[in-house]
């Protein structure tokens, strides 16, 4: 399933980074959904699914790619 991306604190931190997202102070369901639409919009734009955007970041971040 491609469909999902886990919002945690490394697509926060560089979504913050580029200025996509203000930094939440908390995560509430609706901050989630939101944060989760920006990533969609940039998912489509790359012809990426959310889960290989996710890994994407992840990669630009730690420079690691786990399977």
């Amino acid at each position: 399933m491609d469909d999902y991306a886990i919002i945690d604190f490394h697509i926060i931190d560089i979504l913050t980074d580029y200025k996509l997202i203000k930094k939440p102070k908390t995560i509430t369901k609706k901050k989630y959904l939101e944060i989760e639409n920006v990533l969609k919009k940039i998912a489509d734009k790359t012809n990426l699914s959310l889960a290989e955007l996710d890994l994407y970041l992840w990669y630009l971040e730690t420079g690691k790619i786990l399977k």
